[in-house]
């Protein structure tokens, strides 16, 4: 039987549950509803052939290694209603470029985007972070890898430049424009 390439979830789904399309290697694309409050632990893990991934602004949790060794995946947009970024949620996803982080985010976990950046032709690191809140969420040990902080352009709102320079780990980037 052939695995499916796309999954659309249906509207009304409030939780995808623990480990619902772990190891779906060919699935590329997932459309995931408002509906949906919560994306547990490992849901998405080792999709290898998924590139994109939008979280609704209905979701309010994506769980510890949610999307765990995604390698295809390219750009993540994290909807405003989400508040908690789980643990290892997005570790070992090789090739991420954009990552936009909803404004409601309070904690990103430990590991959460560690080994996850794009090396362009030269080797250097490509990979912009735009975060909406103008407060810095906190955010756990090794989201990102130590050596990573100098390569990655962290974008901020306008005016919130000084907390983000201040807030730990936060303060570890180089590259912090406003937006």
């Amino acid at each position: 039987m052939a695995e499916n390439t796309s999954i659309v979830i249906k509207d009304g789904t409030i939780s995808i549950g623990e480990r619902a399309f772990s190891s779906c290697t060919n699935l590329a694309n997932i459309e995931i509803p408002n509906s949906v409050i919560s994306i547990s632990d490992e849901a998405f893990s080792y999709c290898k052939g998924l590139t994109s991934i939008k979280i609704p602004d209905g979701a309010t949790s994506i769980g510890d290694g949610a999307f765990t060794g995604c390698s295809g995946l390219e750009n993540v947009t994290i909807g405003n209603g989400v508040t908690t970024i789980g643990n290892n949620a997005f570790f070992d996803c090789g090739f991420i470029e954009n990552v936009t982080i909803g404004k409601s985010v309070t904690t990103i976990g430990n590991n959460a985007f560690n080994s996850s950046s794009k090396l362009d032709v030269m080797g250097n690191i490509v990979f912009n972070i735009y975060l909406l809140s103008e407060t810095p969420p906190f955010a756990g040990n090794g989201i990102f890898q130590q050596s990573q902080y100098k390569f990655i352009t962290l974008y901020v709102p306008t005016g919130s430049l000084k907390k983000y320079q201040n807030a730990e780990i936060w303060k570890n980037f180089k590259k912090i424009k406003e937006f």
